[in-house]
């Protein structure tokens, strides 16, 4: 009986440390994103980088504030397998990071931009593939042990600027008229 109160133990320290282990350690550190000022009628653009440690199931959530608090726009999406051989997000702007079109004509201002991730089974990431007949079965049985990890970035602010200001400034680029 004694060895397995021990081991009962050693499972709930174990089960407890995992729990409360932030994602960056072990799953997924977002790194800081930044969303550039731009011209009214333009798009911002994004600059972010991360670095994926385990291959997981991870869906995000977007949310773009005005001055006042209020919701300008959001979205999401996935869950999607994020894996550490995925390449750097490059050249994308505000419309790709929401996933939609509602960010791409925000009314001038300042905003406040904040992305979340959730790694949906934190677990089925540190768990090895076995047995060799059916890879998964392991994974699918116990990969839901852990509750999902969230982790934030924000905000980022930025700044919408009037067009009429912005040509007064020489911050206007490409202007026609």
């Amino acid at each position: 009986m004694k060895w397995f109160m021990r081991a009962f133990i050693v499972f709930g320290v174990a089960y407890l440390a995992l729990a409360a282990m932030p994602p960056e350690r072990f799953w997924f550190d977002p790194g800081p994103v930044s969303i550039s000022d731009a011209i009214e009628g333009e798009i911002p653009s994004i600059t972010y980088s991360r670095t994926i440690k385990l291959s997981s199931l991870i869906q995000y959530s977007v949310v773009v504030r005005d001055a006042r608090g209020e919701i300008a726009c959001d979205g999401g999406g996935g869950p999607f397998p994020y894996r550490p051989t995925s390449g750097p997000v490059l050249g994308r702007d505000l419309e790709w990071w929401v996933g939609g079109t509602e960010c791409s004509s925000l009314p001038p201002g300042i905003y406040y931009g904040e992305t979340c991730w959730q790694i949906i089974a934190p677990m089925r990431a540190l768990l090895p593939e076995w047995p060799a007949g059916n890879p998964n079965l392991l994974k699918n049985t116990f990969g839901w042990l852990l509750p999902p990890k969230n982790v934030c970035q924000g905000p980022s602010v930025f700044t919408i600027h009037r067009l009429e200001d912005a040509r007064k400034t020489g911050l206007a680029r490409n202007d026609k008229s």
